[in-house]
């Protein structure tokens, strides 16, 4: 079982985010419209609501849930409802890549997307 690192975050969402780890308490980080961080974490496996509530990663704007971010098995799934049963349409959108560094888009519309970082 392979283990995904976001090495870098990008918010191009209207408002500043925040980056809530739920299994690391105090690792969590706040990013500006248009700002960058270079924070790394790990996508936490989750495989149920309860480990989800442990050690998920939660994006929120203004008390708004933005996303949910998680991985099970070979598949980083995200979700605008905290975790839900992993289906084809929760798969994190982008051009990721299972045990490869990853870079997290918050887009203007608050969809997010996972792209491989080759930094």
């Amino acid at each position: 079982m392979e283990v995904t690192t976001v090495k870098h975050v990008r918010n191009g969402y209207e408002n500043t985010i925040m980056l809530l780890d739920l299994e690391y308490d105090g690792a969590n980080k706040y990013l500006k419209h248009k700002d960058h961080s270079d924070r790394q974490f790990w996508v936490p496996w989750c495989l149920s609501e309860d480990d989800f509530l442990k050690k998920g990663v939660v994006i929120t704007s203004d008390k708004t849930l933005i996303a949910c971010l998680w991985q099970d098995g070979d598949v980083l799934y995200c979700s605008r409802d905290s975790w839900v049963k992993p289906n084809k349409k929760n798969r994190l959108p982008g051009t990721w890549k299972i045990g490869h560094d990853l870079e997290l888009v918050i887009k203007e519309d608050g969809n997010i997307e996972g792209n491989e970082d080759h930094d």
